[in-house]
């Protein structure tokens, strides 16, 4: 019995030493008291990736921007899906700014996060989600379905405060009165948003006529 633990623990152990690393290294451990901290835009990324996956479906992740966040070309996912995997956790962008995203999607929800909703296995103890104390500059957001801004696509019992959306352009090749096309939000069913600045943000139907 003590070999079959022993060789166990060694299985465990090679797992983990062969891993591929991950392109994000994010201090804290996501809780309250000891959030994320992201400093990059391949933080954006991996928080995209852990969000979409279902990995903090159960509880709220707790997240906080260390740092202004300069965009390349690294960060093209956003942050929660649709129904399955949305983004249910708390965001304190602290003040910083992120620059230059540029997100591209063949369908709906697109935006820093595509779809922000309470998580259907949360426990009642768990808060709404929120999103605060951020702004997003130099985005250009590109949809062809619906539901696309530069801060979410679509938010469900959700809240947004003190956040400023400058210099931003939004493109749709449909309706966008029918397609829920905004500057900031797309489309909002429940929730709050208070304190919330728009500043040159153009948004463009680039569907033929």
């Amino acid at each position: 019995m003590k070999q079959k633990i022993t060789y166990r623990l060694l299985q465990l152990v090679a797992a983990l030493l062969l891993a591929p690393a991950s392109t994000w290294a994010w201090s804290g451990s996501g809780t309250s008291v000891d959030p994320f901290i992201l400093m990059s835009e391949a933080d954006l990324q991996g928080l995209a990736t852990n969000v979409n996956a279902g990995n903090y479906d159960a509880e709220a992740v707790y997240v906080e921007l260390g740092g202004d966040i300069a965009c390349t070309g690294t960060f093209t996912t956003p942050i929660g899906q649709y129904d399955d995997h949305p983004f249910s956790g708390q965001f304190d962008g602290k003040g910083y700014t992120i620059t230059g995203m540029s997100l591209t999607k063949d369908g709906d929800y697109v935006g820093l996060f595509g779809y922000i909703a309470r998580s259907i296995h949360f426990s009642s103890t768990q808060p709404n989600p929120a999103v605060k104390n951020l702004t997003i500059s130099g985005a250009t957001i590109t949809s062809t379905g619906s539901n696309a801004a530069a801060l979410a696509g679509y938010i469900l019992n959700g809240s947004v405060d003190n956040v400023t959306v400058s210099n931003t352009n939004i493109v749709t090749n449909g309706s966008i009165e029918k397609s829920n096309i905004g500057g900031v939000i797309g489309y909002i069913q429940s929730g709050s948003v208070t304190n919330v600045t728009v500043k040159g943000v153009v948004v463009n139907n680039a569907e033929p006529a």
